[in-house]
């Protein structure tokens, strides 16, 4: 049966991301989790509210998860300070959006479902007329988002319950970076209007702020 990924339909698809989260975040590599619910094995958090959420799922089970938030119609929690997202300027927040609680179940790892999950997020993001979206990775998983077509914006940060992790921004129309990689978001964007507004933006303002964060 092929994998679905969609969005929760229902109040048990809803508890699967919950639940899920908890299996890897508090399960299996023991972070320390504010809202973890111990007793329900289970976390749900303020940011779930009016956020995108996405479930894969093989046949009833979920085996994979991610979360969205438009920064235009749901709260960004600590993001917008830690990303300091006031750095995208008019861009912010009409067509900004963070990425959170990106996980794959561990039977699932090393397969195309961390990929296709992308894929599906930008292609909402798309269609929300996201121009930007922020992510934080542990550094050893940039390549991985490097490989999609997010770039780092900053030294490594600080966060309070995952420790240290790499801020990356996906800058969603730059078709040619898409193509010269080989990212699998490249025939997506082909399909999208697009201008190069944001794009040179990222350029002229986000990398220049790149260069002297590591200088």
């Amino acid at each position: 049966m092929a994998i679905d990924i969609r969005l929760p339909a229902t109040e048990e698809d809803f508890e699967a991301i919950y639940r899920l989260r908890y299996d890897v975040y508090v399960t299996e590599l023991g972070y320390s989790q504010r809202h973890a619910d111990h007793v329900r094995r289970r976390i749900v958090e303020p940011m779930d509210n009016g956020a995108s959420l996405l479930g894969a799922f093989d046949g009833s089970v979920l085996v994979g998860t991610l979360r969205t938030n438009y920064a235009k119609n749901s709260s960004l929690g600590i993001y917008e300070d830690l990303f300091d997202l006031r750095r995208a300027k008019h861009f912010h927040p009409a067509q900004t959006s963070i990425t959170t609680k990106f996980i794959v179940a561990r039977e699932h790892r090393g397969t195309h479902l961390a990929i296709r999950l992308a894929t599906e997020t930008y292609k909402l993001g798309r269609s929300h007329g996201i121009e930007f979206n922020f992510i934080d990775c542990k550094p050893t998983l940039a390549p991985f988002f490097e490989f999609l077509g997010y770039r780092s914006i900053g030294a490594p940060l600080r966060h309070p319950e995952y420790g240290e992790v790499l801020p990356m921004v996906l800058p969603t129309a730059d078709i040619d970076h898409f193509r010269a990689i080989g990212s699998p978001f490249a025939h997506t964007c082909e399909q999208c209007p697009t201008s190069r507004d944001a794009v040179d933006f990222f350029y002229s303002t986000l990398c220049r702020q790149r260069q002297v964060a590591h200088s």
